[in-house]
């Protein structure tokens, strides 16, 4: 019979740069076997990695497989199979959508509930971590992070730069939006999207490119979770991955999904939130 440990959990705040410190508060059950635990997601665009030992989980930064011989791998996403990890190396694949729910509860200190995964494309899952855990794929969209880095390239913007000249143009000089024509309709207001890019021409500054980029971007994320949501029957959403980096995409989603009646929750830390699913799988 395995025993179990408790241990304080905060969904991970920050010790250092490169450390995560599961410590402080909330509850998560830490098996025995969890001492010495690495998760991998191989994403499509960037691979992240955590460690788990002894209660705290660190990122890594660099990883040599053959540092950790007596540590278990546990690999997930789309590019999982194509890692190089050595013949020593005790790897084990986990299913990237129980990764995805286990590692959003997990993060947001949650217990069930949608958990959205915007990496490159975005994926939503329904997560209830009772009784085993139970992750069921409801929904997702090709449109992403992989669409805001994409569309700036196109129009010669730096990715690294996009969210900096974003801050700097105003997208309701690309969008069309419901004040241009009524003061509402349905449950949208006069500020809401009406037509992303609509007003677009070779003449508009990049700056207000790139602020519609995120606007186009965090609007469907943010509408499409507030529905996925509303079928659950849920009122709040986590949502994670490498985009919530950018704080115009989380912006411009909040207030998406506010229109229709859903709160989104961005847990810290959230780029590494596949992977921490994946090292916490039992």
């Amino acid at each position: 019979m395995r025993t179990k440990k408790r241990a304080r959990t905060d969904g991970l705040g920050l010790v250092n740069s490169i450390g995560i410190d599961a410590s402080e508060k909330g509850e998560v059950e830490i098996w025995d076997r969890w001492i010495l635990m690495i998760g991998i997601d191989a994403g499509t665009t960037n691979t992240r990695i955590v460690r788990i030992k002894n209660g705290k989980i660190s990122i890594l930064k660099d990883f040599a497989p053959e540092k950790f011989a007596d540590e278990k791998i546990f690999v997930t996403g789309v590019r999982a199979g194509g890692l190089e990890l050595g013949a020593k190396a005790k790897t084990i694949s986990v299913d990237e959508i129980t990764a995805i729910g286990r590692g959003g509860l997990f993060l947001a200190n949650a217990k069930k509930g949608i958990v959205t995964s915007v990496g490159t494309g975005t994926a939503i899952v329904y997560a209830d971590a009772s009784e085993g855990g139970r992750f069921e794929h409801v929904g997702g969209t090709g449109v992403g992070g992989g669409t805001i880095e994409g569309l700036a390239r196109s129009f010669g913007i730096e990715t690294s730069e996009i969210e900096k000249i974003a801050k700097k143009g105003n997208a309701k000089k690309v969008n069309f939006v419901i004040g241009d024509f009524v003061d509402e309709v349905g449950v949208l207001p006069k500020n809401a999207t009406l037509s992303n890019f609509a007003k677009a021409s070779a003449k508009s500054r990049r700056e207000d490119v790139a602020a519609g980029i995120f606007s186009l971007v965090g609007e469907v994320v943010g509408c499409m979770v507030a529905q996925a949501a509303r079928a659950k029957g849920e009122k709040k959403a986590i949502v994670v991955g490498g985009t919530t980096k950018y704080a115009l995409f989380r912006e411009r989603a909040k207030e998406a999904a506010r229109i229709f009646g859903c709160e989104l929750i961005f847990p810290k830390n959230g780029e590494y939130s596949t992977a921490v699913g994946a090292a916490l799988q039992k």
